[in-house]
């Protein structure tokens, strides 16, 4: 049986009592409304809104259920939007060129040091792992 306990006090002797109940710990305010709920068979302390409609035996509500539903149906229609946006643009020649335009002329001094090396890496251009950004940039722009 899972129980996940919600709380903000992780003071040894709580964290010790709740533990030797079987109770697993999960900080009550680093929650929130967005959050996956965790498969689970019962909860409690301070429990999130997510989790107050598990019932007794660790299952959703049937209205829970159906948000999730409504929630994967909305995405699959924004998926399904997307590609044909991408079809289109595939089929679009002028579209393509204008975005590869846009693409070299991409200001790479606003990039983080990461984000360089991501590029540097993508384009196959080797680079000293301790390298500067100034370095980064002087590769990237001969």
């Amino acid at each position: 049986m899972k129980k996940l306990y919600f709380t903000d006090d992780f003071s040894h002797e709580n964290v010790k009592k709740l533990q030797d109940d079987g109770w697993l710990l999960r900080k009550a305010s680093a929650c929130h409304a967005s959050d996956i709920v965790e498969a689970c068979d019962k909860v409690g302390g301070d429990v999130p809104s997510q989790y107050q409609k598990i019932t007794n035996d660790g299952f959703i509500s049937l209205e829970q259920f159906d948000l999730v539903v409504l929630d994967l149906e909305n995405t699959k229609d924004q998926l399904a939007t997307v590609q044909r946006e991408y079809i289109a643009f595939q089929n679009n020649i002028d579209a393509m060129l204008s975005r590869i335009e846009e693409l070299k002329n991409v200001d790479y001094s606003t990039l983080k040091l990461n984000e360089l090396k991501d590029v540097l890496s993508l384009k196959g251009i080797e680079f000293k792992s301790g390298a500067t950004k100034d370095e980064l940039l002087a590769l990237l722009q001969g």
